[in-house]
């Protein structure tokens, strides 16, 4: 499936076609919860993107190959083994609860147990009519956009991330739903207390509703310490980050190279704001 040019679907599509992607993921957050040892940080429960099966994979789950996956563009997940695809399940039309029963057999059949059965996770998600019972919705363009979305994030962020930042791991977290890179300046600090740099790619959430890259400096900085952005905006409401939203990415007249100045530019900037600390 060839994905739409960014923008070519209505805001409300691209809304709808995220929350439902965003509920799909929590089969295999679950997953990750049931069978794997807990981490403080949640690291076994992220996602990265496959470029060449379009695709989020979540994390080993029996110490080999065998990994959860989302399909954004279809709606879809399953299993991934070493040659493949193992099990697969079209959401459309089936409740959460169907799915988190479904992930529990294809496991099974797979040869692993699931100690107990799989639930919704303990934290907060958007508001959705697929938390009460209702089906999702068929798989729409929004989907399709919603995976190029991911693809270009995973273009920019690792690109960005090994050249700035010092790390290559560009994950996706179940919670929020957004694709990162975590430079932590202060390894062996309390993760409240450590000076890092964030960089990026939300695919939507509640003070955009639109995709949006952004890089965020902690310790939070004081508003007035804040410098002049290249391109973009800092957002100071709830959390500070510097922002660049969809509007004004594909007003660019290269999409890519537009989101990798901002991101690099921005990232170098809370750099410098963090390394004051």
């Amino acid at each position: 499936m060839k994905p739409p040019p960014l923008g070519s679907v209505a805001k409300e599509t691209l809304v709808a076609a995220r929350l439902a992607a965003h509920y799909a993921a929590q089969p295999l957050a679950a997953a990750a919860y049931a069978v794997l040892p807990m981490r403080d940080d949640h690291s076994h429960t992220n996602f990265r993107w496959k470029p060449d099966l379009g695709v989020l994979a979540g994390r080993p789950l029996d110490g080999g190959e065998l990994r959860g996956f989302l399909d954004p563009a279809r709606l879809r997940i399953g299993l991934l083994g070493r040659e493949g695809e193992l099990a697969g399940q079209d959401l459309t039309g089936l409740g959460l609860e169907e799915a988190f029963r479904w992930m529990e057999v294809a496991l099974a059949e797979q040869g692993m147990a699931v100690p107990t059965s799989l639930e919704l996770p303990a934290y907060d998600l958007p508001e959705s009519s697929l938390a009460q019972g209702a089906p999702f919705p068929p798989g729409t363009d929004g989907g399709a956009e919603l995976s190029a979305w991911f693809e270009l994030g995973h273009q920019v962020l690792r690109g960005v991330a090994e050249e700035l930042l010092g790390t290559s791991e560009v994950v996706l977290w179940p919670h929020h739903f957004d694709m990162a890179a975590l430079c932590v300046l202060d390894e062996d600090t309390d993760a409240q207390q450590a000076r890092s740099v964030n960089a990026g790619l939300s695919p939507g959430d509640g003070s955009y509703a639109e995709p949006y890259f952004y890089v965020t400096p902690w310790p939070k900085p004081a508003s007035e310490a804040l410098p002049r952005l290249a391109s973009g905006k800092w957002h100071t409401a709830g959390f500070t980050a510097a922002v660049l939203e969809a509007p004004e990415l594909r007003a660019q007249p290269n999409l890519r190279d537009a989101a990798m100045g901002f991101v690099r530019t921005s990232a170098q900037a809370c750099l410098d704001i963090v390394t004051r600390c």
